[in-house]
């Protein structure tokens, strides 16, 4: 699929400026780039896919091993890395203050700290994105068109229903210990279950088949989620 570099410049502009920016701003700069993430369809898109089967809680605890140090991951995991974590200190559940005296120490200042997280994390995260959507490596994605959305506008009544399902999912998962042989770890279901709902919200039918899939995938053998997902499934289809 051709893309547009003009489509990407509210993303690659909102990291540039993040980078620009001062440490006391960092909050405000990371809601910024997330807020083009999700109005950016193709690089909502590229995240979306590299989300498939990874675990975040694991990833970063892998990071997080050594105080002084930040161990990334993989080429092929960064972008799911970087946007799960961004979203984390986005909802306070990461405090960024923190993440930069333990892990990007600088002889210098609380900023140089920043500037090092912003060179190390939020510019390649940028470049990353940029590369696999405008360089040679970009392979054409075809996509079965979601029987939910079939116009541009989802009925207003179905949206409310798919949205309390997808709520009573959350609700369940959320009361529970663990779901029995997932692949990935509670917390990381949630996150899939939240941007589902962000979805619906701001009615980007496109993606639901697409959380359907990655939310059946991962329950596991946990046979009351499944009974969950299948009136979802209905819906959206598989």
């Amino acid at each position: 699929m051709e893309h547009n570099e003009e489509e990407l410049n509210d993303f690659l502009n909102a990291c540039d400026n993040m980078a620009k920016s001062k440490f006391i701003f960092a909050d405000k700069k990371i809601s910024e780039i997330l807020k083009t993430i999700a109005t950016t369809k193709s690089v909502y898109n590229t995240i979306a896919e590299s989300m498939i089967n990874f675990n975040f809680t694991s990833s970063y605890k892998v990071a997080t091993a050594n105080p002084g140090d930040f161990n990334l991951p993989d080429e092929e995991r960064f972008i799911a890395f970087v946007f799960c974590m961004l979203k984390a200190i986005d909802d306070g559940k990461i405090n960024i203050n923190e993440l930069l005296v333990k892990h990007f120490p600088c002889d210098d200042d609380k900023h140089s700290s920043y500037k090092l997280f912003c060179d190390k994390i939020v510019l390649p995260f940028k470049n990353q994105i940029y590369d696999k959507l405008m360089g040679k490596q970009t392979k054409q994605v075809v996509k079965k068109e979601v029987k939910v959305a079939a116009s541009k506008t989802t009925d207003h009544a179905l949206l409310e229903r798919l949205a309390f399902l997808v709520k009573d999912i959350k609700s369940y998962v959320s009361g529970i210990k663990k779901i029995k042989g997932s692949k990935i770890v509670k917390q990381d279901y949630i996150e899939i279950i939240d941007m589902f709902l962000y979805s619906i919200d701001n009615n980007q039918a496109s993606y639901f088949k697409f959380f359907v899939k990655l939310l059946n995938l991962n329950c596991g053998r946990d046979k009351e989620l499944k009974s969950r997902l299948a009136s979802i499934i209905e819906i959206v289809g598989e």
